[in-house]
């Protein structure tokens, strides 16, 4: 049996002169260096963004950017003759990392806790907070009420 280290130096010799070929060696560990920084991020790159929104502290004046940004974008849907009376996700963790803007009825009806009329980013768990607005722009639910300074 050979031992694992003779086969990679054998992989890595130079055909013709019988010596290691040193730019494919150096090529070899930068591709699986690569690979591994590549598997880092994607491993853990979500949560090094909540561990970043969770360092920004939540102040009265975040939320309510986020509400007048639903507003407006609610504004918008219907001036665009849009039906919204489904209620439509207005913005999917998009604008404002960690939240979401959506549309439910008020008062609220049980259809409006169904996981299938929620934004996705919220289902899924990209997004923790959200800003729920009736069909005429007015708050029902802030999820984060409690956190705001």
């Amino acid at each position: 049996m050979i031992d694992p280290m003779r086969r990679l130096m054998e992989t890595f010799r130079d055909k013709e002169g019988g010596e290691l070929c040193l730019p494919c060696l150096l090529g070899a560990i930068a591709v699986v260096i690569i690979a591994l920084v590549a598997i880092v991020m994607i491993i853990g790159g979500g949560s090094s963004r909540r561990t970043q929104e969770a360092d920004e502290p939540l102040t009265q004046e975040t939320i309510d950017a986020i509400v007048q940004h639903g507003q407006i974008l609610l504004t918008e849907r219907i001036n665009a003759g849009n039906d919204i009376s489904a209620g439509p996700c207005l913005d999917n963790n998009e604008a404002f990392p960690g939240w979401v803007i959506d549309i439910a009825h008020d008062p609220r009806e049980p259809v409006d806790d169904d996981p299938d009329n929620q934004c996705s980013a919220y289902r899924l768990g990209d997004a923790e907070h959200f800003v729920e607005l009736s069909v005429t722009g007015d708050i029902i639910r802030i999820s984060a009420e409690a956190e705001a300074e």
